[in-house]
């Protein structure tokens, strides 16, 4: 990951619903749950790009950076809050 970001949002809850994050092109997901969670990518009708396992990271949390585009959505498989984060972030 690059040393500088610029925060385009702010940062919110990913659960099992469906969310635009901002109408991002670039979102950063941490997990700070223990253990892994499912991450899905989806076109705006719902129909699945892909997924990924985003590993668990606990007090430091596990990041990726996803490209999407903006009506693109992102969901979790988990239906708790505060265990996977996305904010919309660009880079410097």
């Amino acid at each position: 990951m690059a040393d500088s970001i610029k925060l385009l949002s702010s940062t919110v809850s990913v659960n099992t619903t469906a969310n635009v994050i901002s109408l991002a092109s670039l979102v950063r997901l941490v997990n700070v749950d223990t253990g892994p969670h499912f991450i899905t990518h989806a076109y705006a009708n719902g129909t699945t790009i892909g997924t990924i396992v985003l590993p668990g990271g606990g007090a430091d949390g596990s990041c990726i950076d996803l490209m999407k585009e903006p009506t693109d959505t992102i969901k979790s498989d988990t239906a708790s809050a505060n265990l996977v984060y996305a904010v919309s972030i660009g880079f410097y």
